[in-house]
């Protein structure tokens, strides 16, 4: 099965910058700049892992990651956020709408070793 990855982020430099970083792994990196677009191609993607931004102004990420873990149990769903975690993202992240927290700027290193750590999840679960 491939590594479908889905990066959902308001900043077209931002999609660029992690699929650069990613550009030497095994992944299949589909980016978006709208939550809504992102939701309306998952079926054709049926990617395992998604990368969102907390802050964007269509809709929040953990409003998009709570729609994609209802629709899309099984993916491992990632948030991207500033140093500065609010609240609603610990709380998502202890109910489960979120998987784990990528603090920005990101680190390639740790961009890299979370999706592996996350395809394993997939893989394992």
């Amino acid at each position: 099965m491939e590594k479908r990855i889905v990066v959902v982020d308001e900043e077209p430099m931002m999609i660029k910058a992690i699929k650069r970083f990613l550009r030497h792994e095994p992944f299949d990196v589909h980016g978006f700049d709208s939550p809504c677009l992102a939701l309306a191609h998952m079926d054709r993607i049926s990617p395992r892992v998604i990368l969102a931004d907390l802050r964007m102004p269509e809709m929040e990420g953990i409003l998009f990651l709570e729609q994609v873990r209802r629709r899309w149990p099984d993916t491992v769903r990632v948030i991207m956020a500033e140093s500065c975690i609010p609240e609603s993202a610990i709380e998502a992240l202890q109910r489960g709408d979120v998987s784990t927290i990528l603090h920005k700027p990101l680190d390639a290193g740790r961009l890299i070793r979370t999706i592996h750590e996350a395809f394993t999840h997939c893989d394992t679960a």
